[in-house]
């Protein structure tokens, strides 16, 4: 489990992530979303499902990355910090 200042600094790199995201930069937020030692992170994964999703949305296509990285974000959103 993740401490309170392990679970602060993880919610505050995704924010960045967000922050770009909400800009329409979206491959700057997919670098930050896949930032290493940020793999296992709930927020990190929820974000790169959502830059998978519109990445799917926007191109009108489904692929097998797009697929695996939602059910990451789902599984991984699940599980205690």
């Amino acid at each position: 489990m993740a401490s309170a200042d392990d679970t602060e600094e993880m919610l505050r790199l995704a924010a960045q992530g967000f922050d770009l995201l909400f800009a329409n930069d979206l491959e700057a937020a997919v670098n930050v979303f896949v930032a290493e030692s940020q793999e296992n992170s709930p927020f990190h994964l929820v974000g790169l499902g959502v830059c998978a999703f519109l990445k799917a949305a926007l191109g009108m296509e489904v692929r097998p990355v797009h697929i695996i990285s939602l059910t990451n974000a789902n599984l991984h959103s699940t599980l205690p910090l």
